[in-house]
């Protein structure tokens, strides 16, 4: 970095000074292990964020292997080269399990599958995930989920690992694990790490310690020379004794999970290795499809017990549980009550009774609101399996292959179909920052769970806007953090695993092709 400076533009950098960095000049040299210490505002996120090109430097230069990070055709190879990991790790996951989430940056540079599936797997025995490469990634501990970004860089042969403040939200346990790591990461492979943290157990690890104080370098050395200057270290705020710190070869275990979400919803991937499971993605979006022009094309009440038949024996048959199946269905059954509720006033024909609040209801009104439960029933049930069955990724891979004649006439096909993906991916996500509200909610008034229903609908009115701006932070944390992995919704990612039809996709379009016949034969049979 030489004579730096950047300054945040009108709207960003809220609460922030606007120039966040002061004529910065900086080298770091290959290999090195460097640790970055400063108050809260004093230019460490921004520092690192010009190494990976996430920012631009309003004056000066920054260079990566000799690389301009301004020189926009090489921008790509410099966030190759400098890997991201935040603090807040869920916030950057983009794939539905362990190896389709490594496997991201990889297939973002456009490498062969088989060279993709090569870089997973030493990735994963590298930081020791080898055994949990199908699990959700929600479901791994905080620590884990470190290892997971960390898989993730490595994945993508970054030949330097920058941590901003990652390991602040993990317990002395798993900061110590993940420092071994980085350690042997930095020892054996020769790997630059750059990590900010805030915890001065962890700086004297490395083998050099820069403080930053507003926007300027303001100590830098090596740790025996920064932390033995106590009044220099209490005049920039970090003059608190250094806590006891086991030894790095210790065993260390980490209690704190992930926040889960049950996988009941539409939105929520289960792997398995049921027979939709294993169809190609292709084949369940086409035959989805298919299902919702046959619910709506039914009309007699026995289609719609086959249908139901159907969507109920395919449930247990991916491995889902009814009382699972049961907690998914529950908010659509109250929308599906409702909307079919004030349908039956506005559908004439002959009422029910000559006179009261029966004479407004008529026969036919009842039979469209009762059709129009089960058709909004079974067109979420069948939306749940599909989601279900098959990863966002999996299903942006499909819906991309069958839109690509559309890329003839400049439609955007790919970022369509990732726009999907990250659509169903925030659904859980939705979930849990509502949870979250409606717990903090709770926790301030005891009786919210226990008062009547329109007292509780006032009391959700006031959590709508603050989730609004936690579901808007996270998605924004998610974009920078497929930026920083090469993510380009231009570019022409490759699979890991490529799509590919089976033997499974024939049994599965045979099975919906028999149903067809047999609700034709009934349909007849009514008419």
């Amino acid at each position: 970095m030489q004579g730096v400076e950047f300054t945040h533009a009108p709207g960003q950098g809220a609460g922030k000074p606007a120039k966040a960095l002061d004529n910065i000049s900086l080298r770091i040299h290959q290999g090195a292990f460097v640790a970055i210490l400063g108050r809260n505002g004093s230019g460490k996120s921004t520092l690192v964020r010009l190494l990976n090109a996430l920012y631009l430097p309003t004056t000066g230069r920054v260079r990566i292997h000799g690389i301009d990070s301004c020189d926009a055709s090489r921008l790509w190879e410099v966030r190759r080269l400098t890997g991201m990991v935040f603090a807040d790790t869920a916030n950057q996951i983009v794939g539905t399990t362990v190896e389709e989430d490594v496997a991201f940056g990889p297939e973002n540079l456009g490498l062969p599958a088989a060279e993709i599936l090569l870089r997973v797997e030493n990735a994963l025995q590298t930081v020791g995930l080898a055994d949990l490469a199908e699990r959700a990634p929600h479901t791994l501990s905080a620590t884990e989920q470190q290892r997971l970004a960390l898989a993730g860089i490595l994945a993508m042969q970054s030949e330097c690992i920058i941590l901003d403040e990652a390991t602040t939200r993990l317990d002395p346990a798993g900061r110590l694990e993940i420092m071994g790591l980085l350690r042997r990461l930095n020892r054996e492979l020769g790997l630059t790490i750059l990590h900010i943290t805030r915890h001065r157990d962890e700086a004297v690890l490395a083998d050099r310690v820069l403080v930053l104080e507003a926007g300027r370098i303001a100590v830098n050395g090596t740790p025996a020379e920064v932390f033995s200057d106590v009044t220099r270290l209490a005049a920039l705020g970090l003059a608190e004794p250094l806590p006891h710190l086991p030894k790095l070869e210790c065993a260390a275990t980490d209690s704190q999970k992930g926040w889960s979400y049950p996988l009941v919803m539409m939105g929520g991937y289960s792997p398995g290795d049921s027979l939709l499971h294993r169809s190609d993605a292709r084949s369940k979006i086409l035959l989805a499809l298919l299902f919702m022009v046959i619910l709506y094309s039914v009309e007699s009440y026995v289609a719609f017990f086959l249908l139901g038949a159907f969507m109920l024996l395919t449930t247990l048959g991916i491995g889902r549980s009814l009382s699972d199946s049961w907690r998914g269905l529950r908010p659509i059954l109250w929308l599906a009550a409702c909307a079919a509720f004030f349908n039956i006033f506005f559908v004439s024909g002959a009422p029910l009774a000559t006179s009261g609040i029966l004479s407004y209801i008529s026969y036919e009104g009842l039979h469209r609101s009762a059709k129009m439960m089960l058709r909004l029933i079974l067109l979420v049930s069948s939306a749940t399996l599909l989601t279900a069955t098959t990863s966002p990724l999996a299903l942006t891979a499909g819906l991309e292959s069958l839109l690509q004649p559309l890329k003839r006439i400049k439609v955007p096909v790919q970022q369509l179909a990732m726009l999907l993906a990250l659509a169903l991916r925030f659904i859980p996500v939705i979930v849990e920052e509502a949870a979250k509200s409606i717990q903090a909610r709770a926790s301030r008034s005891p009786a919210f769970h226990t008062s009547g229903l329109r007292q509780r609908l006032q009391g959700y009115t006031p959590l709508l806007f603050p989730l609004f701006v936690a579901i808007f932070r996270r998605g924004e944390a998610l974009a920078t953090a497929m930026e920083a992995r090469c993510y380009r919704g231009d570019l022409q990612r490759t699979r890991m695993r490529p799509l590919q039809f089976s033997p499974a996709d024939l049994i599965s379009s045979a099975v919906l092709l028999v149903l067809l016949t047999v609700l034709f034969f009934v349909e007849v049979k009514a008419v």
